[in-house]
C-alpha cells in the first residue's frame, strides 16, 4: 500500500508541476496587447516604408517628409496606436532614411519572413530602421 502513495503523490508532483510550466508560458493580457500594439507598429511601418519605395522608384530620391509622401500618394498614414503622434521620419541622403517608432518589448523575426516581418527585429523603447531604397532602374531603349 506504501507504493501506491508514492505513485499517487509522485503522479500528483508531476501534474502539478506540468500545470504550473503551462501557466508560466501563458502571456497576460497585458502582455498580449502590448504585442498587438508592438505587431501594429510594425505594420504600419512597413505601409509607410512601401509608399517611400514608390515615391522613390518615381521621383528617384525620398520624399523630403511624411506629409510630401502623403501628397503624392493622397493618403494620410498611420499613426502609432497608443500615442496618435505621428511616426518619425528622417531623411539621411537621396535614397536613406530611417523610420522610428517606439517598442514596448524587443521583437525577433525569423530569418525566412520578409515585409512587415523586416520591420520585427529591434530593440525594446525607441529604435530606428535605417533604410535604403534600391537604385532606380533604368527603361531600355526600345530597339
Amino acid at each position: 500500500m506504501k507504493v501506491r502513495g508514492w505513485t499517487t503523490a509522485a503522479f500528483a508532483l508531476v501534474a502539478g508541476l506540468a500545470v504550473v510550466a503551462a501557466l508560466m508560458h501563458v502571456d497576460s493580457p497585458w502582455q498580449e496587447r502590448r504585442q498587438r500594439v508592438d505587431q501594429a507598429r510594425e505594420q504600419d511601418l512597413q505601409q509607410i516604408d512601401a509608399a517611400i519605395l514608390s515615391y522613390h522608384g518615381n521621383h528617384d530620391a525620398v520624399p523630403a517628409s511624411l506629409d510630401e509622401l502623403s501628397r503624392y500618394t493622397h493618403i494620410s498614414y498611420p499613426r502609432d496606436p497608443e500615442t496618435n503622434a505621428s511616426y518619425r521620419y528622417e531623411v539621411v541622403g537621396r535614397s536613406s532614411y530611417r523610420l522610428c517608432s517606439t517598442f514596448y518589448d524587443a521583437g525577433t523575426a525569423s530569418p525566412q519572413d520578409y515585409g512587415a516581418a523586416a520591420f520585427a527585429t529591434h530593440l525594446a523603447g525607441d529604435y530606428c530602421f535605417a533604410l535604403v531604397a534600391p537604385p532606380r532602374v533604368a527603361p531600355r531603349a526600345a530597339g
